[in-house]
């Protein structure tokens, strides 16, 4: 009896001393190349007001495109299979978790003697508790962690998809409406000019050419028209599948003709982007990845130990439950799996762990540069639109100060309604390429914020808002 109890009493000490030693290896995680400039190449108005980036689309002051963005967060399906997808990698990483954990299995199962004389009911309890020595469990905690950490980077790369095309579809839609009213302007104009050139032709002081000329230029513009209808039959049609509804329910938000573009100036800085673009936390996610598969692989090079216990009760059914069979004894001892034959083989894997590794890291380090450049020459476009609109506004200036100027010689009578009206067709064609330059800053300012990650973050992506906000 003596000796039983010390047998017991020295395998509880076994199982807390290897209790103790169970995850008592720490991994440490890859150190990421963090070498970003400090400030943007491209120089930035001090003038511009700053803008959060979580809600970058409200510097417009529209409330139509305030209503469609939030249409498209709330209704996105795009948005909505994401967050199912990562719902379901939290699940799996709950339960990859407990891995390390000991395992308690329970089972009733009827049996036959091997001469088939009498039936048994063997009822078994078995535990059984893999031990991690060599830092497993803390490798499979950062392997689930890397997992989650992608698709949050996913489901937030769609989100700011979501928005930013949202966007741009309704500043196309907009600025097609904005076309079509100059071109309906320009259309007027051209009737007018049409009706002068016949009153012209009757006195014998206008050409067929002239007429000819106006009707080509008619044609030009109705086929113009054509294009721009085209456009925002497109645009109604992405914001109907973004937004999740009909056509005819966003008809009362697309009667804008004019949105205007704020001028912006950048809180952010290059080091943001290591937090805010998901492709670079999707980077991140693959490093730490590749770093817990080597650790698990360099683990798998040593033996390993497994704690394993049963009880196992049988029951004599022939004798209808009578008597219980004296063979009920509990049984416990370790399992070691030694890698011997197949040592070879997980060295290698050890080692392709390891080059997938850099390759993680070399990727990193690209996505990281690929990140700053794109943002820097969105920054670039944006100066370059901003030139582009001040041309066309001195342009528009100057055209109506000549446009003045022809208004008062015709009121003195040196001048007459048909030579004002190429000075006014030429305002114009100015004011036509002016919307088209706003409406390239307006992109311009949209590709902006999507390549600094520009979206809201949703309730889910709980390590993202952390980690983004802690910057």
């Amino acid at each position: 009896m003596i000796a039983s109890y010390s047998h017991l009493k020295n395998g509880v000490l076994l199982i807390l001393l290897l209790a103790g030693l169970n995850g008592c290896v720490s991994p440490n995680k890859p150190d990421l190349p963090q070498q970003v400039p400090v400030n943007w190449d491209v120089k930035q108005s001090l003038d511009g007001q700053l803008v959060s980036l979580r809600s970058w689309w409200t510097s417009f002051n529209d409330p139509n495109l305030d209503a469609l963005v939030n249409a498209a967060l709330n209704n996105n399906l795009d948005i909505a299979q994401s967050n199912q997808m990562l719902s379901k990698v939290r699940r799996l990483n709950e339960q990859s978790a407990r891995h390390y954990l000991p395992k308690v299995a329970a089972g009733v199962q009827p049996v036959q003697d091997a001469a088939a004389r009498e039936n048994f009911l063997h009822a078994s309890i078995d535990v059984t508790w893999e031990m991690s020595l060599y830092g497993e469990s803390e490798y499979r905690k950062h392997l689930g962690d890397a997992v989650v950490l992608s698709a949050e980077a996913r489901e937030q790369a769609v989100r700011i998809v979501v928005v930013a095309n949202t966007v741009e579809n309704y500043l196309r839609y907009t600025y097609t409406n904005q076309q079509l009213a100059l071109l309906q302007r320009q259309f007027a104009l051209e009737a007018r000019l049409q009706a002068l050139v016949n009153i012209r032709q009757r006195a014998h002081v206008a050409t067929t050419e002239e007429l000819a000329s106006s009707k080509l230029r008619v044609a030009r513009l109705e086929a113009k028209r054509i294009d721009l209808q085209q456009i925002q039959d497109q645009s109604s049609r992405v914001l109907a599948l973004l937004t999740a509804k009909s056509r005819a329910e966003l008809s009362s938000q697309l009667n804008q003709t004019h949105v205007v573009v704020p001028t912006i100036r950048l809180e952010q800085i290059p080091a943001d982007l290591l937090r805010t673009r998901p492709d670079i936390r999707q980077a991140e996610a693959d490093v730490l990845q590749s770093a817990a598969e080597v650790g698990l692989a360099r683990a798998a090079l040593y033996p390993r130990l497994i704690l394993s216990g049963s009880i196992l009760f049988s029951y004599n059914l022939t004798d209808n439950y009578r008597r219980m069979s004296g063979r009920n004894t509990p049984g416990f001892g370790p399992i070691i799996d030694i890698p011997l034959w197949d040592w070879g083989q997980r060295r290698n894997e050890k080692y392709a762990k390891e080059h997938k590794l850099q390759a993680a890291l070399f990727g990193y380090r690209k996505t990281v540069l690929a990140g700053i450049s794109e943002t820097e020459e969105a920054l670039s476009s944006l100066a370059y639109q901003d030139k582009r609109m001040q041309t066309y506004n001195s342009a528009a200036e100057q055209q109506k100060h000549l446009n003045q100027m022809q208004a008062t010689l015709k009121k003195v009578g040196f001048s007459s309604e048909y030579e004002g009206l190429t000075g006014q067709m030429t305002l114009l064609e100015i004011e036509s390429e002016l919307a088209e330059s706003q409406f390239r800053r307006a992109v311009a300012l949209v590709l902006l914020y999507k390549a600094l990650g520009g979206a809201p973050l949703s309730v889910m992506t709980s390590s993202l808002a952390t980690q983004a906000e802690a910057g």
